[in-house]
């Protein structure tokens, strides 16, 4: 049962890889459409 373990295991990591990888995306997009600086926008 070791074997399967280590499988659940590293399946969890790719799956925290993807939402982490999907979340700095989200984020660049978001980061995109909101000005830092809202002054120099104007």
């Amino acid at each position: 049962m070791s074997n399967y373990r280590g499988y659940e295991e590293s399946a969890e990591i790719e799956e925290y890889r993807y939402y982490c990888s999907k979340k700095a995306e989200i984020e660049a997009l978001l980061w995109k459409r909101i000005p830092v600086y809202p002054s120099e926008s104007q």
